[in-house]
């Protein structure tokens, strides 16, 4: 079964790195050339999206993984 608190974690966190990556929504790519500091927040921003995202995707997937692999068990 899914752990609804650990998903509501990961979107909390989710919600707040995509609220701090917005502040630079208006940067030019000439801009992300020079400074070599935001290119580094823009792109552990987006890391920390895709991380958590993968994070909720494995935690949905394993459980419902455990929980077919248990149906299965079951039966024998």
């Amino acid at each position: 079964m899914t752990d609804l608190e650990i998903i509501k974690r990961h979107l909390s966190s989710y919600i707040a790195d995509l609220d701090n990556l917005k502040k630079h929504k208006n940067v030019t790519i000439e801009t992300v050339k020079r400074d070599t500091d935001l290119l580094w927040i823009i792109e552990r921003g987006l890391y920390l999206l895709i991380q958590n995202l993968f994070d909720m995707l494995a935690h949905i997937v394993s459980a419902d993984f455990n929980e077919t692999w248990d149906s299965y068990t079951e039966i024998d």
